[in-house]
C-alpha cells in the first residue's frame, strides 16, 4: 500500500510558509535560517493537481484557474528564532504598486528582482522567467501569498459606502482638516513666540556680563535666572500662566535664605549659587519678572563672612603645613627616644583630631584648642592635678615634638614620662577593686542560693499560675536589676531590698484585683514561688510585705491575708484613659444561653491563665476547658479595642467584619443579662478595661479562627503544657457560576 497526499482542487488564496524557523540538534535550539529564498511573481500550479477518482483530470492543467500571483510577503527581521521584528509587503491591484508596512509606518517600495550573480535559481522561478514574470529573493521572507490571477479575489475591491455613511466619512474628515489647520496655526503662533522670546531672552545674557570689576553690578541668584530662562515659553503656555509665575515666585522665596548668611547678605560660600550682572541687564529682567528678583537688587556681599572664609582656607593651608612639618619631627623623635629615652605624655584623642586634614575641634572663626584644654588635659592628668592611672588615654612624644607643639601652644606643659601616678588615685582603684572583688564573692553566693529563680525567671514564665501553689508578688524592675547584678557585679551594683509597697493603696490593701485578668498582665509585675520568696528574705532581709495570691478551684486567684481595696479601685478605674481592650466569649446560637454563673467562670479560667489571652491584634483563641464547655471542650475568645464611649453597635460591626457574620445575627450577654439596646455604651455598663462580653452568633463553626488546642485533658494550663496549631475546618468548595448551567 502506498500513502499520499492529492491536491484536487485549490483556493482562491494559497499561502506558502518558508521553512525559516529550524532547529538545531547540536545545540538543541531553535534557530532561525537566513538562507536567500528565491520565489517568482507569478507560479503555474497545475503541475502539482492531481487525478480524480475516475482517473482523469479535474480540470486543465494549464488552464489559468491554477495561475496564481504574488500579493503579498511576510518579513521577520531578527536573528533569533525566539523574538524580532514583523514586517509586511502587499502589492495593490488598485494602484499596481508594493507598499511597505512597519507598524504605523506605510511607504511605497518596489521588490528587486533577483541579481545575476545568485546562485542557479529553482525550477519554479526558472519556468517563470521564462513566460515572462520575474522572480525575487529574500533572506527575511517567513510566509508568500498568492491570489488567483483574474479571479474576482485577485483584485480586493472595496464597496462604496452609501450616501449615509459617506456624508459622514465627508463631515470627520472636514472636522480633522479644520483641526489639523488650527494645529499648524497654533504651532505658528507659538514657533513665532518662542522666537521672539528667546532673541528677547538672548539679548539679555548676552550682554549681562560685566566687563571689569569697577562697573556697577547686582547680584542674582542662579536658581532665579534658571526659572527665568524657564518662564513664558510655548510649552510652558496656558490659562494658569499667572498662577504658575506666582507659584514659581513662591519657590524662588522659599529658597531665598539658602544663599544668605546670618547677617542677611550674600554668603560667599555659595559663590556658585550666584551671577554678578550688569545694572542695565538687571533692570530689563525686572520690568517683566519683579516677582523673581525684586528683592535681589538690595543683596550685597558679606564682608564678615568673606574675611571669615579666607581666614578659613588660610587656616587650612597653614595647618597642613604644620602637620607635614610634624610628621617629620615625629620619625626624628622616634629614633630619639629609644635612644635616650626621654618622652613626655600627650593626650591621644587631641593628637590624632590635630593632624587630621580637617580637625573636629576646629571651630570656624576661632583658634585651635590646645593639649591643655579640657576635655584634653584630663586624659593626661587627674583631678589631684597628677599625672592618671590610665595609659591608654595618652601618648609618648619626644623632645623635638614637644618643641614644635609649644612653638604653637606656648601654654601647654606636658609631663614627663618618668612621671610617678597619682597616689591618691591608685588608693581609690584599690579600694575599689576590693569592693569589687568582694561584690563578686557576693554575688557568687547568692547565684548559688537564689539558683531556682535564675532557673524559673519571673521575666519570661508567663505568670503561670497552679492550683495549689502559693505565689509571691514582686516588682519587676527588681528581678531585672538583680539578673543586672548578678551577671556583672563589677559593673551593676546590688539591688536593695524588695519593696512591695507599690501594690498597696493608702489604706494598706492590695491596689489591683487578682481575678481581673489584666492586673497579671501589667509588666511591673512579677510572681515567683513562695520557696522563691523565702531565699530572697534571707538574703534581702527588709524585703517586704508579703503578697501572697493561691488560685483555689472554682473561685480564681485570691490574695490571701490581704484584700483589694473596691475603693481604690473604683477611683483607678474613673481615672483611666478612654481606650480599653474588651475580651468576648463566643458562643453559637445551641450552646447554653449565657448566665452570671457562666460569666464568672469565664472571669475565672482567664484570670487563672494571662498569657493565654489574645490580644486585639489576634483573631481568635481557645483553650480546652471540659469544665467550661462540656464534652466540645472549647472556650473561644477574642479581644477587640474600643473606649468607654463605644456603644454595643460599634463592637457588633467590629465582631462582624471579624468572624464574617450579620449584625442581626448577633446577640451580646453582659454579666448573663441579654443588651437589647444597641445605643448603650460600655461606660453606661460599668465596664472596665479586660471585662468581658458574651457572643452568641447564629451561624456554624467559623472558617477563618485560629484554635489553640492543648495537648492535656487537665483543665489547668501547666507550666510543661504544651500547645499545636489546628488547621481551620475545610468550608464548602468552589461549585461554579451561574454559566455553568446554561
Amino acid at each position: 500500500a502506498t500513502r499520499y497526499t492529492l491536491i484536487r482542487k485549490l483556493p482562491p488564496v494559497l499561502h506558502f510558509s518558508v521553512q525559516r524557523f529550524i532547529f538545531d540538534f547540536e545545540n538543541m535550539t531553535r534557530k532561525k535560517s537566513k538562507a536567500d529564498v528565491q520565489f517568482p511573481s507569478v507560479i503555474d500550479m497545475g503541475r502539482w493537481i492531481g487525478e480524480g477518482d475516475e482517473g482523469s483530470r479535474q480540470h486543465d492543467i494549464s488552464s489559468e484557474q491554477n495561475v496564481y500571483e504574488l500579493r503579498g510577503v511576510l518579513l521577520h527581521k531578527g536573528a533569533s528564532a525566539y523574538h524580532g521584528h514583523y514586517e509586511a509587503q502587499v502589492y495593490s491591484s488598485d494602484e499596481h504598486k508594493w507598499y511597505q508596512f512597519n507598524d504605523e509606518i506605510v511607504t511605497e517600495t518596489d521588490l528587486q528582482p533577483k541579481g545575476s550573480n545568485k546562485k542557479q535559481a529553482s525550477s519554479t522561478c526558472t519556468d517563470a522567467a521564462q513566460n515572462g514574470a520575474r522572480a525575487f529573493n529574500s533572506r527575511d521572507c517567513y510566509c508568500l501569498i498568492y491570489a488567483r490571477r483574474n479571479s474576482e479575489h485577485a483584485c480586493f475591491q472595496l464597496e462604496m459606502p452609501s450616501r449615509d455613511v459617506q456624508a459622514r466619512i465627508d463631515a470627520l474628515n472636514e472636522d480633522l482638516q479644520g483641526r489639523c489647520d488650527d494645529y499648524n496655526t497654533t504651532l505658528k503662533q507659538q514657533l513665532a513666540e518662542f522666537e521672539s522670546l528667546r532673541m528677547e531672552k538672548q539679548r539679555i545674557y548676552n550682554t549681562w556680563q560685566i566687563s571689569n570689576i569697577q562697573e556697577p553690578f547686582r547680584i542674582i541668584s542662579l536658581r532665579a535666572l534658571q526659572l527665568w530662562l524657564q518662564r513664558g515659553f510655548p510649552e510652558n503656555i496656558s490659562d494658569k500662566t499667572k498662577d504658575d509665575r506666582s507659584a514659581l515666585g513662591q519657590e524662588w522665596n522659599r529658597e531665598v535664605p539658602l544663599i544668605q548668611c546670618l547677617h542677611g547678605r550674600v554668603d560667599p560660600s555659595f559663590a556658585a549659587d550666584i551671577r554678578v550682572v550688569k545694572v542695565a541687564s538687571f533692570n530689563a529682567l525686572m520690568v517683566s519678572h519683579a516677582d523673581l528678583f525684586a528683592q535681589e537688587g538690595m543683596w550685597e556681599l558679606c564682608i564678615d563672612c568673606t574675611q571669615l572664609l579666607l581666614r578659613e582656607r588660610i587656616y587650612s593651608q597653614d595647618h597642613m603645613k604644620d602637620v607635614e612639618e610634624f610628621r617629620v619631627v615625629e620619625e626624628e623623635d622616634n629614633e630619639c627616644v629609644m635612644i635616650t629615652d626621654e618622652a613626655f605624655w600627650i593626650s591621644k584623642n587631641w593628637l590624632r583630631d590635630w593632624t587630621l586634614s580637617k580637625p573636629k575641634m576646629h571651630i570656624p572663626g576661632l583658634p585651635d584648642p590646645g593639649p591643655e584644654k579640657e576635655p584634653f588635659q584630663s586624659h593626661v592628668y587627674c583631678e589631684h592635678g597628677n599625672l592618671t592611672l590610665s595609659e591608654g588615654s595618652r601618648v609618648r612624644i619626644g623632645p623635638k615634638s614637644l618643641s614644635f607643639i609649644q612653638g604653637l601652644f606656648p601654654e601647654w606643659e606636658p609631663p614627663l614620662t618618668s612621671s610617678e601616678s597619682c597616689v591618691l588615685c591608685e588608693s581609690y582603684a584599690a579600694s575599689d577593686s576590693a569592693m569589687k572583688e568582694e561584690a563578686v564573692a557576693v554575688s557568687v553566693k547568692e547565684r548559688e542560693s537564689l539558683r531556682i529563680l535564675k532557673s524559673m525567671n519571673p521575666l519570661t514564665n508567663g505568670k503561670i499560675v497552679l492550683t495549689g501553689v502559693t505565689y509571691a508578688l514582686i516588682p519587676t524592675n527588681w528581678v531585672r536589676s538583680w539578673m543586672s547584678w548578678i551577671g556583672e557585679p563589677r559593673r551593676h551594683s546590688r539591688p536593695a531590698d524588695v519593696d512591695n509597697s507599690i501594690f498597696l493603696c493608702s489604706h494598706d490593701l492590695l491596689a489591683l484585683d487578682p481575678c481581673d485578668a489584666t492586673s497579671l498582665m501589667n509588666t511591673d509585675l512579677s510572681l515567683v514561688t513562695l520557696m522563691q520568696w523565702e531565699k530572697i528574705v534571707a538574703h534581702y532581709p527588709g524585703s517586704g510585705p508579703l503578697i501572697t495570691l493561691k488560685r483555689v478551684q472554682d473561685e480564681g486567684l485570691v490574695c490571701e491575708g490581704r484584700g483589694s481595696c473596691r475603693e481604690c479601685l473604683l477611683t483607678s478605674d474613673s481615672n483611666k484613659s478612654e481606650d480599653c481592650d474588651v475580651f468576648i466569649h463566643i458562643l453559637e446560637k445551641s450552646d447554653d444561653t449565657p448566665t452570671l454563673e457562666s460569666h464568672n467562670q469565664v472571669r475565672i479560667a482567664m484570670a487563672a491563665n494571662p498569657s493565654m489571652l489574645p490580644s486585639p491584634s489576634t483573631r481568635v483563641m481557645s483553650r480546652r476547658s471540659k469544665r467550661l464547655r462540656g464534652e466540645k471542650g472549647f472556650l473561644r475568645l477574642t479581644c477587640v479595642s474600643a473606649t468607654r464611649k463605644s456603644s454595643i453597635l460599634l463592637l457588633l460591626c467590629q465582631t462582624s467584619l471579624q468572624e464574617g457574620v450579620r449584625l442581626q445575627d448577633q446577640t451580646f450577654y453582659y454579666e448573663g443579662k441579654e443588651i437589647t439596646d444597641e445605643s448603650t455604651t460600655l461606660e453606661e455598663l460599668s465596664f472596665s478595661s479586660g471585662d468581658l462580653l458574651q457572643l452568641v452568633i447564629e451561624r456554624g463553626a467559623r472558617s477563618n479562627a485560629m484554635v489553640i488546642e492543648l495537648e492535656s485533658d487537665d483543665d489547668t494550663l501547666g507550666e510543661t503544657s504544651k500547645r499545636r496549631k489546628v488547621p481551620p475546618a475545610e468550608g464548602r468548595a468552589f461549585q461554579g457560576t451561574l454559566l455553568a448551567s446554561a
